[in-house]
């Protein structure tokens, strides 16, 4: 058994608000909502395994015995917005996976120092690492180190990772599959980085053309107003209040006001933690 990163409870709190600040969305797989007549197309076999099993725990059940088969452990598919300098992650699905890794994930920010990201972003193909490759390519500081040690701590010794085309523009979906073994990556072939491919994409369509998530109203937020989605739009593009303002032929007042209701509502401190509910309105 592998040992998930330790989390005392007063640590857990913590990180509970951490995530809520940092407006990523954790979320277990959605419901499927296909139809038969898209079933009724040609379909590859394992889209097809995924769309006749039965709930979601069939789903977890599928593509579990699919992982053990190509050798790995776990699975994230999780969304991230392009920005000038990285990313910004958005969601990601933790059925297939830790859960505990994820919220460590997002709560500690290591998307900023985690190197697969940047490889799987520039490549069209799976990128497959090992702890000690991450190692090299992480650098020496105190945030990276702390990436490997946690991602150490979890059993997981290797993986791929594969980038593909995101819902929305500027927006890209990472499916990262992890194994306890070294062997698996180093030894990886033509033939199963095809398997790789194949996974990635397959649960790809199935979570975007057959069981969309669905995540804003997974959040359980209501939908901002017209003028609350102008004024997101204005931050996304480096306003000031004065400048919104300005723009939107608003008081200062009123974009006050309505810039405390949208902190209120996606638990943010501050602007800069408003950027993934603003992405997400985009």
């Amino acid at each position: 058994m592998h040992a998930s990163p330790p989390m005392l409870p007063a640590a857990e709190a913590e990180s509970e608000a951490i995530l809520l600040r940092r407006g990523v969305l954790l979320y277990d797989e959605p419901p499927f909502v296909g139809s038969g007549a898209a079933e009724r197309r040609p379909l590859p076999a394992l889209l097809g395994h995924l769309l006749s099993a039965v709930g979601t725990e069939g789903r977890r059940r599928t593509v579990a015995a699919l992982l053990r088969t190509m050798g790995f452990d776990w699975l994230s598919y999780g969304r991230v917005q392009l920005m000038p300098k990285g990313v910004l992650p958005v969601a990601y699905c933790t059925s297939h996976g830790d859960p505990a890794w994820h919220r460590r994930y997002v709560a500690e920010a290591y998307h900023e120092v985690d190197p697969r990201i940047a490889l799987a972003l520039g490549s069209s193909l799976p990128c497959a690492w090992t702890l000690d490759e991450l190692a090299l390519a992480a650098g020496p500081g105190p945030k990276a180190q702390r990436f490997l040690q946690d991602l150490r701590s979890t059993g997981m010794q290797s993986g791929v990772m594969l980038a593909l085309a995101g819902l929305r523009p500027q927006e890209r979906t990472l499916v990262s599959l992890l194994s306890r073994h070294d062997a698996v990556v180093c030894d990886a072939s033509d033939a199963r980085l095809s398997q790789v491919l194949l996974l990635g994409m397959c649960l790809h369509e199935f979570y975007t053309r057959y069981a969309p998530p669905q995540l804003e109203a997974a959040q359980g937020t209501p939908e901002p107003t017209h003028t609350q989605r102008a004024i997101l739009q204005c931050l996304l593009r480096g306003m000031a209040d004065k400048q919104i303002a300005s723009c939107l032929a608003l008081s200062p007042h009123t974009v006050d006001y309505h810039m405390r209701q949208l902190r209120k509502r996606f638990g943010a401190r501050n602007r800069t933690q408003l950027m993934p509910a603003a992405l997400r309105q985009a």
